[in-house]
């Protein structure tokens, strides 16, 4: 596999005019699975071109153990769990008093907690699930190997199969979702391919630096708290931009009063399900970690 180069667009440029000017994107770094296991974060980028055709690629490798909790998410692999669709009915049909806003948000936030202890107690680890299941069918036809096959160690060979097919499903959803790809073959499971494209961009998207004025930040926890810090900041309230006759004197009132109530009635039930319904499944899912995809569904 290739990694992405940031840079120069093209990493040849043969310097000649009119006609006779080539460009060409020849030059790649190219490395292994071992080598993206071994690194926390690999980048590729072109340095300055001099005397040469070539723009010369430097590919710097970092190896640590620093380490971000990661936000929540709804994982479509929960539904293939069979108690997974009456576990959210149960969470939902709890009452909770406040206006319709409210409810749902303190909905999606109790059920978000729930899902948190009922993926650790009751689905498991499905990395895990997958060794589990593996060992168990290699344990029966092991059996079946020595002393013969029968009745009792077919049927329970046929289960572990079941029980493995599950798993590997539910792993490559996982991967799937993780990967954000839409690339798929019918009756092929590309559970290592997505595998490998998450830890491409894991390892890829790391910003290893931070300009703040003219001071060059290079510790992680230094740079998480400047980019929270920035966007704290950003999004405050600033009473100067909110000033009304300010608003009046810059900006032109152009909607009258009759379009301006068209535009700010509150939306139908049948509105809300629409727009609901035509956002993309496997989009990426908003602060609160539910994407369409688990509203569609449930």
């Amino acid at each position: 596999m290739h990694l992405p180069t940031r840079g120069a667009k093209y990493t040849l440029d043969n310097g000649r005019t009119g006609s006779r000017h080539t460009k060409r994107r020849l030059d790649r770094v190219v490395c292994n699975q071992d080598m993206i296991d071994s690194c926390t974060s690999i980048s590729c980028n072109t340095l300055l071109r001099h005397k040469s055709d070539h723009y010369p690629i430097l590919l710097e490798i970092k190896t640590g153990d620093t380490t971000f909790s990661s936000s929540f998410k709804f994982l479509s692999m929960w539904s293939l769990h069979k108690d997974c669709r009456t576990f959210i009915e149960d969470c939902w049909n709890e009452n909770v008093v406040g206006c319709p806003m409210l409810i749902l948000s303190t909905k999606l936030k109790n059920l978000k907690a729930k899902l948190k202890i009922w993926n650790k107690e009751v689905f498991g680890n499905i990395h895990e699930s997958v060794s589990t299941a593996e060992a168990n069918l290699n344990h029966i036809q092991s059996q079946i190997n020595l002393n013969g096959h029968s009745d009792p160690l077919l049927n329970l060979e046929k289960a572990a199969h079941i029980q493995l097919e599950e798993a590997l499903k539910k792993q490559n959803i996982f991967w799937q979702e993780k990967a954000r790809v839409n690339w798929h073959l019918d009756g092929d499971r590309n559970t290592k391919f997505y595998h490998t494209i998450t830890k491409i961009k894991n390892k890829t998207k790391l910003i290893s630096s931070i300009i703040n004025d003219n001071e060059i930040i290079f510790e992680p926890s230094q740079i998480a708290d400047h980019i929270v810090s920035y966007y704290k900041c950003l999004f405050s309230t600033n009473s100067f931009l909110q000033d009304s006759l300010l608003v009046e004197e810059v900006i032109l009132e152009l909607v009258d009063n009759q379009t301006n109530m068209l535009l700010t009635k509150l939306p139908t039930s049948e509105e809300i399900k629409h727009a609901v319904f035509d956002m993309k499944k496997e989009g990426a899912p908003g602060p609160d970690g539910f994407g369409a995809w688990f509203f569609q569904e449930y």
